[in-house]
């Protein structure tokens, strides 16, 4: 009888608004941290909402026509 192997478990990370800046390097630290570390043991990295605290919007506050 030949034995079965399981299957492997799939891991997805989700990260969401991180807001990437050079005035708050801390966070910018930890996150490269967790690339290095334990997201390298994932099979997908999900970024959700702003990674990099920037706005490229229309600042123009006259109304839309």
């Amino acid at each position: 009888m030949t034995q079965r192997r399981p299957l492997p478990i799939m891991a997805s990370i989700f990260i969401s608004d991180l807001h990437l800046c050079p005035t708050r390097p801390l966070i910018a630290g930890v996150f490269f941290d967790f690339l290095r570390g334990d997201a390298r043991q994932a099979d997908a990295l999900y970024i959700l909402g702003d990674l990099f605290e920037y706005w490229a919007g229309d600042d123009d506050h006259t109304p839309f026509n």
